[in-house]
């Protein structure tokens, strides 16, 4: 089963930003993490688990095969989305003391996917200030703060290189970090603040070639999450959204997409019997069902 947290997520899709923003009425609003621990768990388990699980060689086509192939796509988010639904934290990392030698600081964090087995990460990492040298003063609107990150994820008994910057100018922040996954193959996770709006971009390469790009938001729409997306793989582009059906109601979902200027919406019920998860997915056309 392909899964993402993240951002995103999802697909995930993993902000130094003040408290959750579940607002209601016609406002939307973004999510918004509660420090840069948040942060900095969320991007490496949302870009690990898009990365670790990604198919590089499908294709997306009309018909019974495009429904397929959208249907696989947005099913590896679904843990990403719905960890948004009714939450108040997505991933929870803990800081502790480190133990290992090469690296000053420790967060330990978990998230659980669709069939509710538990992840668990380390990362491992060192911060640091370039020189103050040539650096705008205080008082300068450009003032900008950059901050270097060298580290380590533990994942599954394996350990992955990961190299990132933070930068800070007055409101707004983005991130960069570059995860190495071995045999030629790397994920870049880039996510950017700016007057309150964010966004996280995934893009895998390999053998220094971009093999897959995407980006996720995540926003309140009318009271009910919503969850924007935009994919390209292999020359071909996507854009949908993932959003409730119904307010208070975290088992129907609408997926509306665009592919060759035609607009197609797909309806997600997840279905609980017999101790075990189903999502069934359907449109005027087409049904497939996939088990959690």
């Amino acid at each position: 089963m392909k899964k993402i947290l993240l951002i995103v997520s999802l697909v995930l899709v993993f902000s130094v930003f003040g408290s959750m923003l579940y607002a209601c009425g016609n406002s939307a609003k973004m999510y918004s993490f509660a420090n840069t621990k948040e942060l900095y768990a969320f991007s490496v388990v949302s870009g690990m688990e898009l990365a670790l699980n990604n198919n590089s060689n499908s294709q997306l086509k009309q018909t019974q095969e495009e429904f397929n192939r959208v249907v696989d796509y947005v099913h590896s988010y679904l843990p990403t989305f719905e960890s948004f639904l009714g939450n108040t934290t997505i991933i929870a990392p803990q800081e502790q003391t480190s133990d290992n030698n090469l690296y000053s600081k420790m967060l330990i964090f978990s998230y659980k996917d669709m069939q509710n087995q538990e992840h668990n990460y380390k990362l491992y990492y060192n911060e640091s200030v370039p020189s103050q040298n040539n650096r705008p003063s205080r008082d300068d609107d450009d003032y900008e703060v950059s901050t270097n990150l060298i580290g380590e994820v533990v994942y599954n008994n394996n350990s992955y290189e990961l190299n990132g910057i933070k930068e800070v100018e007055k409101d707004e922040i983005e991130i960069k970090f570059t995860i190495t996954l071995g045999n030629n193959k790397k994920v870049v996770i880039e996510q950017e603040t700016e007057n309150g709006e964010q966004e996280f971009s995934y893009t895998i390469y390999n053998n220094n070639v971009e093999i897959y790009n995407t980006s996720i938001a995540v926003e309140i729409e009318n009271g009910m999450i919503k969850f924007e997306s935009e994919y390209e793989k292999n020359g071909q582009e996507l854009e949908l959204e993932i959003k409730q059906a119904e307010k208070n109601n975290n088992n129907k979902f609408y997926i509306e997409y665009e592919y060759n200027n035609q607009k197609t919406r797909i309806v997600v019920e997840k279905i609980n019997e017999n101790n075990s998860v189903k999502y069934v997915y359907s449109n005027n056309d087409y049904t497939v069902t996939k088990m959690a």
